[in-house]
């Protein structure tokens, strides 16, 4: 695993949240990052009150980017100053984070 102090010192055991305007019926995507190399993928619909747990991954940090992977998909993202920049599924995600 590779880590840059720069990206990662605020990374572990945060969570990075993204607001979705095409989907009517999510509110909102999460990205959880529970320690060292281990994200969750979260969702959160509009008629629910509790959130789904869509994957668990592993990630690698190099530089700037974020390499997610389970083993049957993966995407890379990149940190842009406070932000994480995701393509998913050709959809540009962006995360704002929400706690650390």
């Amino acid at each position: 695993m590779i880590y840059n102090s720069g990206i990662t010192s605020d990374i572990h055991s945060s969570t990075w949240r993204c607001k979705v305007a095409l989907e009517e019926d999510i509110e909102y995507y999460e990205l959880r990052f529970t320690n060292q190399n281990i994200v969750e993928g979260w969702l959160k619909e509009n008629d629910s009150p509790t959130t789904i747990k869509m994957f668990k991954a592993d990630f690698v940090v190099d530089k700037s980017l974020l390499e997610v992977s389970n083993g049957y998909e993966s995407f890379t993202a990149a940190r842009i100053e406070n932000q994480i920049v995701a393509v998913i599924d050709d959809n540009i995600m962006i995360f704002s984070k929400i706690t650390s």
